[in-house]
Order: structure tokens, then C-alpha cells, then sequence
């Protein structure tokens, strides 16, 4: 068998704030350990494999839904470090008039600007290593769970 628990290793290694975004592993296996106490029972086992096939249906559309939410984000930081859009509004169209730049100086110096894009592109980074992960684990989980279902 595998060193650790599949169920295990994925509650391990599950980004916390996702967890329900994840796999539901647990409720697979128990739908498969049912179908496998049965298995002299054809009508059974038919009920619980439809059962089972659902369910992964409806796991793999949630995990789909949420990876693409997640994306769209990553979209959404990277516009921002490009643009360099601030909390302030957009530094291009707000370009002051001499008169009103030493005001604005603090806001709109590169520097905060810079930490800013810095910033952005941190998060982007962290979400692409997070939702690559979270990718990953799903994959795993599911093939796995498939193969013990067909044995």
C-alpha cells in the first residue's frame, strides 16, 4: 500500500482556505468501499457506481470552477502590475499639473508604486504555485480513487 493514506496526504497538503474546494476523497471512498461490500449484489453495485460516477462528475465541475476563478485572479493581478493601477486610481490618467504634483508626490512616488507592482506580482506568483498545487493534488486524488473503483 501507499507509505501514507491518500485521504491523509491530501488533508496534509491542502491549501486550509480551500479545503472544501478539494477532492472530497473521503466521500468517494466510502461510496467505492460500498459498492465493493456489495458486489454480489448487481443492483447494488450498479446504484453505488452511478452513485460514485455523479459524484466525480460534480467534484471534477466544482475543482474546474474553482481553478478557473483562480486564474481569473492571477488575470486580474497581472493587469494591475502592468497598469500599476494603485489604490489611488490609474497613474496615467491622473497625470497632475505641476501646481498639484509636490501634493502628489508621496502617493505616486515610484517607489510606492514600485512596492506596490512588486507586491502584485508577489501574490500572482504565490497564487500560481498554490493553485498549480492544488491542481496537482486533485489529479492525484482523483486517478487514484478511479483506479481503486475499476479494480
Amino acid at each position: 500500500g501507499d507509505s501514507m493514506k491518500f485521504g491523509k496526504q491530501l488533508r496534509l497538503n491542502s491549501i486550509a482556505a480551500w479545503r472544501d474546494k478539494y477532492l472530497n476523497y473521503k466521500k468517494l471512498k466510502r461510496i467505492m468501499m460500498q459498492a465493493k461490500a456489495q458486489k454480489d449484489d448487481p443492483d447494488a453495485v450498479d446504484k453505488d457506481s452511478a452513485k460514485f460516477m455523479a459524484l466525480v462528475e460534480s467534484e471534477l465541475q466544482k475543482i474546474n470552477e474553482f481553478y478557473l476563478s483562480k486564474l481569473h485572479e492571477i488575470e486580474v493581478l497581472l493587469e494591475q502590475k502592468q497598469t500599476g493601477t494603485t489604490t489611488y486610481g490609474s497613474i496615467d490618467s491622473m497625470s497632475p499639473s505641476k501646481e498639484q504634483s509636490h501634493l502628489l508626490a508621496f502617493e505616486f512616488s515610484e517607489d510606492v508604486v514600485d512596492l506596490k507592482r512588486r507586491d502584485t506580482l508577489l501574490q500572482a506568483q504565490r497564487l500560481v504555485s498554490d493553485i498549480t498545487e492544488f491542481a496537482e493534488m486533485n489529479s492525484v486524488g482523483f486517478s487514484k480513487i478511479i483506479k481503486k473503483f475499476d479494480k
